[in-house]
């Protein structure tokens, strides 16, 4: 297959979707669309004023891996980085204008060829940015054709779709659905004005253990919590808080894949030069020294948990707990309606949380290259794999 083939030549969307059964266009739909892809750094940075337009007329607070921040910086870093990953991102125009964006990616696995959403694994929640003006059902119908009819392409996985993603029903009717449910833990902020509601709100025995706790690591010196963003504190941040999530893996014998590879780094340097309100570090610390750091991305009123780490000096005196009490408060303060702690699920998480958002994995193979890596290994021995290695040690 040629990665970096030419890009296929655009073709009008109406004439395909009269062909679906259950599809006819409205006279108002009846426009010139057309479907391309994108599969140069250079066109996918050409897009931004109109991937913005849309971005910001139609995306969820829970798109973030769809904006343009996260898959330009991304792409930025990661196509440069790896070279069994393409970039094929699918486009819709409508007389011209931008009308819906799929952010997709080819990658080689070996001798098969995946497409799979744009910056998986380390983005989360794969999701369309549609025009909300248009149907839907049309549109996702001839992106799908046209995506299902290209012979480069050995299967599909696209991985962690919210129930609550745009594309979440269209992918159930046209996927295979892999067995494992995810859950994305999350805490509804907008019920509290202020850190003191938020405290109201916890049971008498939580607010009781959170207070031993703070008390307990204010035994060494006063306590701070500061957010940080765009700044060279920013980036120390950052940098410590992952040497001591490699740290705390290494220790347990776990995998640090993703945390462990410095393009991972780049891409959040990155962001927070690019748009320093897309991203932040929370940091607890004692006596100038950190206790606790969290990363995390934000988006339209959303606290995406990215990182969060303690200083492995003091992880017995339980940071973590105090930093992550903090954390919400100041989310709060700061009015952000959802504090979400991302994929996976676990005890600790819950903790923190009030509610879950469920997210499936839907794959399609394309022909028997596809079917092993679909419907053999990601169906069975991936979910395998992944249950040895969190029964190894559980990640907050």
């Amino acid at each position: 297959m040629t990665l970096h083939g030419p890009t296929t030549a655009e073709t009008d969307m109406h004439a395909r979707a009269a062909d679906l059964p259950g599809h006819s266009l409205t006279a108002a739909q009846q426009r010139t669309v057309e479907l391309h892809w994108v599969e140069t750094l250079d066109d996918l940075l050409a897009l931004q004023s109109d991937w913005q337009r849309l971005e910001d007329a139609t995306a969820s607070p829970q798109n973030f891996f769809q904006s343009f921040t996260w898959c330009s910086v991304w792409a930025s870093v990661y196509l440069g980085g790896a070279n069994n990953i393409a970039l094929k991102t699918l486009i819709a125009r409508t007389n011209g204008a931008v009308a819906m964006i799929w952010p997709l990616m080819v990658v080689r696995h070996g001798p098969v060829t995946i497409l799979k959403w744009l910056s998986d694994p380390i983005g989360q929640y794969g999701d369309v940015l549609i025009d909300e003006s248009i149907d839907p059902e049309t549109w996702l119908a001839s992106a799908w054709s046209r995506i299902t009819q290209d012979p480069d392409i050995d299967g599909i996985a696209l991985r962690n779709v919210r129930a609550d993603a745009r594309i979440s029903a269209f992918l159930s009717d046209k996927c295979q659905v892999l067995p494992e449910q995810k859950l994305a833990p999350q805490l509804n902020l907008r019920p509290f004005e202020t850190a003191d509601d938020y405290s109201m709100a916890l049971s008498r025995n939580q607010r009781s253990q959170r207070s031993k706790l703070r008390k307990k690591l204010e035994r060494g010196g006063p306590v701070e919590f500061n957010v940080h963003c765009g700044t060279d504190t920013f980036n120390t941040a950052v940098a410590q808080a992952l040497d001591y999530k490699r740290r705390w893996l290494e220790e347990r014998s776990l995998k640090a894949d993703v945390i462990g590879d410095p393009l991972f780094e780049d891409v959040i340097v990155r962001i927070g030069k690019v748009d320093p309100s897309a991203i932040t570090a929370g940091v607890l610390s004692r006596n100038d020294n950190p206790l606790c750091i969290d990363i995390a991305f934000t988006y339209k009123s959303r606290y995406y948990g990215s990182v969060i780490a303690e200083n492995p000096a003091v992880a017995a005196q339980s940071p973590t707990k105090v930093h992550l009490d903090l954390r919400q408060k100041h989310c709060v303060e700061a009015h952000f309606s959802e504090f979400d702690m991302m994929i996976p699920d676990s005890a600790f998480k819950q903790h923190w949380s009030d509610s879950a958002v469920a997210a499936l994995d839907y794959v399609v193979p394309m022909n028997l290259w596809g079917l092993l890596y679909c419907s053999v290994y990601l169906a069975r021995v991936r979910p395998f794999v992944k249950r040895v290695y969190y029964a190894i040690g559980e990640k907050p």
